[in-house]
């Protein structure tokens, strides 16, 4: 494409690429010095040059433009960019039926069943924390949001794959940086906030003025789903011009969520609207899973999907893996990503609700060099009087040894039964060790990360679901050889 085409009275010069990254060869390249979270894409502008951009895209007025490039000044380079990529990659937005699923906690559930479902009648992408997922396309991916190339990149790509429709996965903070501003959504759903979230941590007070800021910059017709439950509905419910609708157990929501019945392998619900009462069953668990799932049911039936189908499509939808999920049958044993105190109270409300008379709960939980002492000390407040024993263990420890951390906070759980188990294959382990018939343990911390950060640096990382299977198959093997 001619430079000429994507900017009015600029040379016609030919155009192969666009780039945010400075580091990587940009021969026929137009570079945007976009401001992200951490690096300023205007400090790297020699850089670019160097590695072969001929175009330099800019904002800032103290930029030296006597260097052998063609610079073009804009107000705004994040917008500038949403503009020149729709147009360089043909507008593929246009041509993708697009979710967007925000919020501080849930959007990969409700990421999870929408695309589950949409899938029956389309092909649907999804694209999240746990990966890019298409056809029979996984890619891994480490952030919860592309960047604004790479999601022009990925539709475009859906386009030549005859993928019809994508779910987006994302937080308010990667919408303050305008990463989905080119994505006119078919439905937007806020799942919930968390004031402990690293999003909102980083956002501060402009955290709703960033997310207002994103839905006024919608269309009129985009549909907003809000979890009328969260301390965030009354704001964004004045804020929200378009057409929206709520969810939640508070009687004034549109769709009301009732009669829950949580199970330790399935999770039963209802939702009254429209005069009528909708019962559902599914294999995701939990509370805070019925919420993921009121969230998706209320999108897909506000945006034309019939609700017969819905509840026949929902009871089939495996759980997401390292949320909430049972790892065997016979043992009580659940995987869950919980790290803050959100999340870990929801996770022991669940272990709560589906413990017999009698049983005990046990919990491995690690520690991360980054954890607040604030947040251990929570934690370790959180536990007392719910759980029997807690092993604690390593989580990622980027400096100094397990030990020290926990012997530095161990006073936080004088109430609690701990013990400490640095290698946490071993804590795994000595936990299911522990376990009668019907008690209940809790691997928390990971979910179904395979990676490990210890002192050396990153590693492989057999999985906590992956050790409690062997560890259980062990344990089966031992008990048959007895038997015999």
């Amino acid at each position: 494409m001619l430079l000429s085409e994507l900017f009015e009275s600029c040379p016609e010069i030919e155009i192969k690429q666009l780039s945010i990254d400075s580091r990587l060869p940009m021969k026929d390249c137009i570079f945007f010095c976009l401001s992200g979270i951490r690096y300023d894409g205007h400090d790297y502008i020699n850089e670019a040059i160097k590695n072969g951009a001929n175009v330099i895209v800019y904002e800032d007025d103290d930029v030296d433009t006597s260097l052998n490039a063609i610079f073009i000044k804009v107000n705004n380079v994040a917008n500038c960019l949403n503009s020149i990529a729709s147009k360089f990659y043909g507008n593929p937005e246009k041509e993708v039926e697009s979710y967007v699923v925000c919020g501080c906690e849930g959007q990969s559930s409700v990421n999870h069943i929408i695309a589950n479902i949409i899938n029956k009648y389309k092909p649907c992408a999804s694209i999240g924390i746990l990966g890019i997922n298409y056809g029979s396309h996984h890619l891994s991916t480490s952030y919860p949001t592309l960047t604004i190339l790479d999601n022009f990149k990925y539709l475009n790509e859906f386009r030549k794959n005859d993928i019809k429709a994508a779910v987006f996965e994302t937080e308010v903070l990667s919408l303050s940086y305008k990463k989905l501003d080119s994505i006119n959504p078919k439905a937007f759903i806020y799942t919930s906030t968390n004031q402990l979230s690293g999003s909102y941590k980083e956002i501060g007070f402009n955290y709703y003025d960033a997310l207002c800021n994103y839905l006024y910059c919608n269309e009129d017709d985009v549909l907003v789903v809000l979890n009328r439950d969260d301390e965030s509905y009354e704001e964004l419910s004045k804020a929200v011009e378009q057409r929206y609708v709520s969810y939640g157990f508070d009687s004034d929501s549109d769709y009301l969520i009732a009669d829950i019945d949580i199970k330790n392998n399935e999770t039963y619900f209802s939702l009254l609207f429209n005069n009528e009462v909708h019962d559902f069953k599914m294999n995701l668990l939990g509370l805070s899973n019925i919420y993921n799932a009121a969230a998706a049911i209320v999108t897909l039936i506000e945006t034309g999907y019939p609700i017969d189908d819905i509840k026949n499509y929902l009871k089939d939808i495996p759980p997401l893996e390292g949320i909430v999920e049972k790892v065997d049958k016979e043992y009580n044993i659940y995987v869950d990503c919980a790290n803050n105190v959100n999340d870990i109270k929801a996770i022991y409300d669940f272990a709560t609700t589906i413990k017999q008379k009698d049983a005990k709960i046990y919990v491995v939980w690690g520690i991360n060099s980054s954890d607040e002492e604030e947040t251990i000390k929570e934690i370790a407040k959180e536990s007392k009087d719910k759980i029997y024993e807690m092993i604690l263990t390593e989580n990622n420890t980027y400096n100094g040894n397990i030990f020290g951390l926990i012997n530095k906070t161990s006073h936080y759980f004088d109430d609690i039964k701990v013990i400490v188990v640095e290698d946490r294959y071993i804590a795994i382990e000595s936990a299911i060790e522990l376990l009668n018939k019907n008690d209940i343990l809790l691997i928390l911390g990971k979910g179904n990360e395979t990676t490990i950060t210890r002192n050396l640096g990153r590693q492989t990382y057999l999985g906590d679901k992956n050790i409690a299977l062997e560890v259980i198959k062990s344990i089966k093997n031992e008990e048959n050889s007895e038997y015999y």
